[in-house]
């Protein structure tokens, strides 16, 4: 809680200067943190009651730790900081770990979706190749969040996974 508010709080620290890995980690600590505490709840059996199950659960987790205006802020700034950073600084596993993030806690920010849709896309056609559990999480970060991409990235991964399975692009 104390990380979020001095990243998100009126005079905190903001994602200006970090690195594409510090900002994927960073929520993708957040995330894993909400997944974490859920298992514990679960653990506990009947004692325990949430309202929701899956996505929402796992937001609401956050919510209850770190509060909810918070928790948004933290996660729409950093797609800010991440814009403005540019997504082609990102390595594959830094993009496919920050789309994770938002996905786990149900979070979906449009500008930073497509802008990711669009990084894919380039090094797909640039031949940077993705591995196997990047282009899962990008493809389940997507689908969880019903982001709905243009069909051309969807076309364009699954000539990709052929490929590579074929064995003529890539690492899988």
């Amino acid at each position: 809680k104390k990380v979020a508010h001095h990243l998100v709080a009126a005079n905190g620290r903001g994602f200006g200067g970090f690195s594409s890995q510090g900002l994927g980690n960073t929520l993708w600590s957040f995330a894993k943190q909400a997944q974490l505490s859920l298992e514990v709840i679960d653990s506990l059996g009947d004692s325990v009651k949430l309202g929701s199950t899956g996505r929402l659960a796992v937001y609401e987790t956050s919510c209850l730790d770190i509060g909810e205006k918070a928790i948004k802020t933290l996660f729409v700034r950093a797609a800010e900081g991440g814009v403005e950073l540019g997504l082609d600084r990102f390595t594959n596993q830094d993009l496919s770990n920050t789309v994770w993030a938002y996905s786990t806690l149900g979070l979906l920010h449009s500008g930073f979706f497509k802008e990711a849709e669009n990084q894919v896309l380039k090094r797909l056609k640039n031949l940077r190749p993705f591995k196997g559990q990047e282009i899962a999480n990008i493809l389940w970060s997507f689908a969880t969040l019903n982001a709905q991409p243009d069909p051309v990235l969807i076309d364009e991964l699954s000539s990709y996974i052929a490929s590579v399975c074929s064995g003529k692009k890539g690492v899988a």
